[in-house]
């Protein structure tokens, strides 16, 4: 890794991860009767990240470093979600 930009890469790919997980949340609480259509814009969101990263040439541990980041953040941000701002 060479300079900052190099470092903030993972966190770039872990906030956009969080993001999609956030939308998610917000999402199905509106959708409450199809679970399945939320999960799977997640997933298409994740991969499109992930994609748009290895398209611009970013090395293959960032990448992996940021869908770690992602992950863990995102499993925080849904069990918060869960807990404090659920409509249930």
């Amino acid at each position: 890794m060479l300079g900052l930009a190099d470092l903030i890469i993972p966190f770039m790919i872990g906030f956009l991860m969080t993001l999609s997980g956030y939308m998610v949340a917000l999402f199905s609480d509106w959708m409450i009767k199809i679970i399945i259509l939320p999960i799977i814009i997640m997933l298409l969101f994740d991969s499109l990240v992930v994609y748009i990263f290895y398209a611009i040439k970013v090395t293959k541990i960032q990448i992996i470093m940021g869908i770690m980041i992602g992950v863990i953040s995102k499993i925080i941000i849904l069990i918060l979600y869960k807990k404090y701002l659920s409509n249930e």
